[in-house]
């Protein structure tokens, strides 16, 4: 259960990050950037992102990304460590991004639509495939095309 002052905080990051609202059709130059939480996702080495990083979450069939137009290097970490790593029942860390852009997702055949929660520059990677052999052949491109940064605090 979430602590009265942890949902205080929360709903004081919401409110103050409601000025950050983006139109709520996505567009296909928009930057977007999918958080990693999973040390087995990536390789900070060959900076490779791995299909696994973009797969659809089995339970929504979704995948869960923020879009980043006009942020920063340290509002995208800030946004990370507030409204993904805070937020996480599992306490895992967002350990690296991947960026890509709309467009890119929308070259396979998937969209990319607004779900502003927990944030207002939340959406979400949509549309997937029930065949497990085509998802992941989507999340292969999608992950050959991202670029990998790793978390400052985390490498």
């Amino acid at each position: 259960m979430i602590s009265y002052l942890k949902q205080f905080w929360i709903f004081l990051l919401v409110t103050f990050s409601k000025a950050d609202r983006l139109p709520s059709t996505v567009q296909p130059e928009e930057p977007i950037s999918r958080f990693i939480t999973d040390k087995r996702h990536y390789k900070q080495e060959t900076e490779h992102v791995s299909q696994a990083a973009f797969l659809p979450s089995p339970r929504t069939n979704d995948t869960s990304v923020y879009r980043v137009k006009d942020w920063t290097d340290s509002k995208i970490w800030w946004a990370a460590d507030n409204f993904v790593t805070a937020l996480r029942t599992d306490k895992r860390k967002v350990m690296a991004r991947a960026d890509t852009t709309a467009e890119r997702i929308f070259e396979q055949e998937l969209n990319v639509e607004a779900h502003p929660t927990p944030h207002p520059r939340h959406a979400n990677i949509s549309g997937w495939p029930d065949d497990r052999s085509s998802r992941k052949s989507k999340a292969l491109e999608l992950a050959k095309n991202a670029i990998l940064h790793v978390h400052p605090q985390r490498n």
